[in-house]
């Protein structure tokens, strides 16, 4: 088996649309850094990106729209307790695949409900 067929197909698209942002030759190693990510990043975006499919039942996210969105994000925030930093991170990872990798724009995620933050130590009590 080859590293290519091991490769997720989140990490395929995401190779997919680095390749085709990629810079002219002679224009700089690193590309644009819009549209540069980190490893871990990909990483990170690739785990949400396959959370929301598994908890999709598994369909295809072109399928799947706004309302799918906001289920799986208000599941994190309600029934898995995330943090908020977490959740806006997943937040972040299904913005960038319905838009740079299925072209799609996301209408506003009414009704989704943000985890909160713990509230800040007083520093005087």
């Amino acid at each position: 088996m080859t590293d290519e067929s091991r490769e997720s197909t989140t990490a395929a698209a995401a190779r997919r649309y680095r390749a085709a942002k990629a810079p002219a030759a002679g224009a700089g190693a690193r590309g644009d850094p819009a549209t540069v990510f980190q490893r871990r990043t990909e990483e990170a975006y690739a785990h949400w990106i396959r959370r929301f499919v598994f908890y999709s039942g598994r369909r295809h996210p072109a399928s799947l729209g706004e309302v799918e969105v906001t289920a799986f994000l208000n599941h994190l925030a309600a029934e898995r307790r995330v943090a908020a930093s977490t959740q806006n991170q997943a937040l972040s990872a299904l913005l960038f695949l319905y838009k740079e990798v299925l072209g799609r724009e996301l209408a506003w995620l009414d009704g989704l409900q943000r985890a909160t933050r713990p509230p800040r130590p007083c520093r005087w009590c």
